[in-house]
């Protein structure tokens, strides 16, 4: 992850941090100490560009208009002298929360991670899968007729259709499982 990306996912894990999809309100010494960047002319520049890209929107109370004015940005006199607020839009959400899933911060997989979970993966579900026939294997066989097969007809059918009985096919299975 490039350090302008990691500035980026700071600047989201702050906007978050107070109410998820809201607007979180700020100035931009606090938000420079939050995310220690503390080059404002690059924080502004980084806020410009989130704001350009529509990754997160800007805004600022109106004395004059007494109502939220919407940061149009490459004003960077605009989120210094004052407080405003900042809301991560939802196709600014798809790209942070990818940030994250790559972020190299411990408890989070990187891409070098992804094969091995992946294998971690296939090895669980397998012994699962296997778990089941084991298990089956332990029921006891029954000799008589199997639970609602009360037609002596259809019975005598299905033995003429199959080539051996239903009990040597299923101990051939357990065994080849097993084995």
């Amino acid at each position: 992850m490039t350090p302008s990306e990691e500035l980026e996912l700071k600047i989201f894990r702050f906007a978050e941090s107070a109410a998820k999809g809201g607007w979180r309100r700020t100035h931009l010494l606090a938000l420079s100490t939050v995310v220690k960047c503390f080059d404002q002319a690059v924080l502004i520049e980084a806020l410009d560009d989130l704001n350009a890209r529509r990754r997160m929107k800007f805004r600022q109370w109106s004395d004059q208009q007494k109502d939220w004015i919407l940061y149009r940005g490459k004003n960077a006199q605009c989120l210094q002298r004052s407080m405003f607020e900042m809301h991560v839009t939802f196709s600014g959400r798809q790209y942070f929360e990818r940030l994250e899933a790559e972020s190299k911060e411990p408890g989070r997989p990187t891409q070098a991670h992804k094969p091995v979970l992946e294998t971690a993966e296939r090895k669980a579900t397998s012994q699962a899968s296997m778990e089941v026939p084991r298990a089956l294997g332990l029921l006891p066989i029954p000799d008589g007729p199997l639970a609602g097969v009360s037609d002596r007809r259809s019975s005598q059918r299905h033995q003429q259709t199959t080539p051996t009985s239903s009990r040597s096919l299923f101990l051939t299975c357990r065994t080849l499982r097993i084995a």
